[in-house]
Formats: structure tokens, sequence, C-alpha cells
């Protein structure tokens, strides 16, 4: 029951976004990205990273390890604010990987 409490409250944020195509990843990594708002006081957004974090699944992007959380056939990542606190989420195909699913060998 808990797993579909937070799906359902995951999903009613997703909902309200409006998603734009990463363009630059058309071809390696087709996904789409939503801003945070309100110049990165987005308490919507934040929550969403934490589900993503606290129960999301660990995968794999060419090596690199990330959360994801499945919502319906998309799965959902985010990425932590790199200039001006401005968070995005991301979303793509859930059943798209990309490189091999282990740890990146050094």
């Amino acid at each position: 029951m808990l797993k579909e409490q937070i799906v359902a409250e995951a999903r009613s944020i997703v909902e309200k976004y409006d998603w734009i195509f990463a363009k630059t990843y058309a071809k390696t990594a087709p996904h789409e990205y939503a801003l945070s708002k309100n110049n990165g006081e987005d308490k919507e957004l934040e929550r969403l990273a934490e589900i993503i974090e606290k129960y999301g699944e660990t995968e794999y992007f060419y090596g690199h390890k990330g959360k994801y959380f499945y919502i319906d056939y998309l799965k959902y990542w985010g990425s932590k604010p790199k200039h001006k606190g401005v968070w995005n989420l991301n979303r793509g195909k859930g059943d798209l990987f990309y490189g091999e699913q282990k740890p990146k060998s050094n």
C-alpha cells in the first residue's frame, strides 16, 4: 500500500510540470526535463527528489550510479542544482538503458 501511495504522490507532482525535450541528447539518450520553479525554491520538486532517492531503484548511466523512480512506463531521475540552485528533473522511457548496468571500472 505504501508504494501505491508514494507513486500516486509522485504522479501528482510530475503532472504539474511542463516537460521539454532534451535536444542535445536526442540521439544518445532521449529524454525530457522539467526545471524547478520560483528560482529554485520548489518544494514539490524537492519532494520528488526525496522520493526518487528513498524509493528509487539503482541503475547505471554509462557506469555512473543513480536512482530512478518508475511511474507507469516512464522513469524519473533528478539532477542536483548546478547553477543558481535550479533543480531539474528528467524522465525517459522506462525500458531504455544506456551503457552496461554495472559500476564504471577505473
